[in-house]
């Protein structure tokens, strides 16, 4: 057994399956043989696979977790060829570099900001939430385009069915902006509006934008969540993740200073508004909770 979900039939378990047996290794064959090469799929997504690593009573006990993992990976890789598109998820990272072509590297994002009950009271620090989908995105950006894809999980534009404010939906978006990564929507495309669609093509233009530079947290590591994140193609982004609103600053020290020299432009990409960078504390204004701003840095 290697986990449970009250959706999935009778008894709410479900299994890992032994990678290391002979006979386990001809069926995965077998199966992605024929989706790739019967049935014409260019595009696999390998989800829960953390399974293959968990402990148990291995055919081969010689090899670790990480190294059953990595050999299911190399099975279908061997299977599918090269020029199948394979997505890992709900995967530990390492096992699976040089084996797939894009990762999701944190959790699903949600309808919501945060679970605190899942958060806090289980001691969760993966539970499903936009807070913490977020969160993985800064922290792994620079993952992206070294070892595979970032996958940041779907985006959500949609102002119903959620519980997400404007605010909310625009940091995971600017999140994904500002680190590159793959675009996917998960939103009802019958009920999405023009506007929408037309946010949708701008965020699709400044994510490749973003994609022609790297993504840099530079206060990586100084919170749990970086608040400020620099593209050097030329973008920055700056959150406000408490529960309050708060007064921006950024202090134009060391990399900074370089990044926005006395006297820059910051056009915010969304509002369309510009300010000039002065002192060395220039102030971008109160955020509102959970709200950030990105900007386009003009000489």
């Amino acid at each position: 057994v290697c986990g449970f979900n009250p959706n999935w039939g009778k008894g709410f378990a479900f299994y890992a399956l032994d990678v290391t047996h002979p006979g386990m290794q001809a069926y995965i064959k077998e199966v992605y043989t024929t989706l790739v090469h019967t049935f014409g799929f260019e595009f696999l997504k390998l989800d829960f696979v953390y399974a293959a690593s968990l402990p148990g009573r291995p055919y081969d006990a010689s090899i670790s977790g990480a190294e059953r993992l990595n050999l299911g990976y190399k099975l279908i890789r061997e299977a599918a060829g090269r020029d199948t598109f394979i997505l890992g998820c709900g995967s530990p990272l390492s096992p699976a570099i040089g084996l797939v072509d894009a990762m999701r590297i944190g959790p699903d994002v949600a309808p919501y900001w945060s679970d605190w009950l899942r958060e806090f009271l289980l001691s969760d620090a993966n539970s499903l939430s936009t807070k913490l989908a977020i969160r993985s995105i800064l922290n792994r950006c620079q993952m992206h385009r070294q070892w595979w894809i970032n996958d940041p999980d779907c985006l959500m534009l949609r102002d119903t069915d959620t519980k997400l404010n404007q605010h909310e939906r625009f940091a995971l978006i600017n999140a994904a902006i500002i680190t590159a990564g793959m675009g996917v929507f998960s939103d009802d495309l019958a009920k999405i509006s023009d506007d929408t669609f037309a946010t949708i093509a701008h965020i699709k233009a400044l994510a490749d934008a973003c994609d022609n530079g790297r993504p840099y947290p530079l206060d990586f590591m100084a919170h749990p969540m970086p608040e400020v994140i620099y593209n050097d193609a030329g973008y920055l982004a700056v959150f406000n993740f408490v529960d309050d609103e708060k007064r921006k600053i950024l202090h134009r020290t060391g990399k900074l200073k370089k990044i926005l020299p006395e006297g820059a432009k910051l056009v915010d990409v969304w509002k369309q508004t510009m300010m000039t960078v002065e002192g060395e504390r220039f102030s971008l204004g109160t955020f509102p909770a959970h709200s950030s701003r990105l900007f386009r840095i003009m000489d």
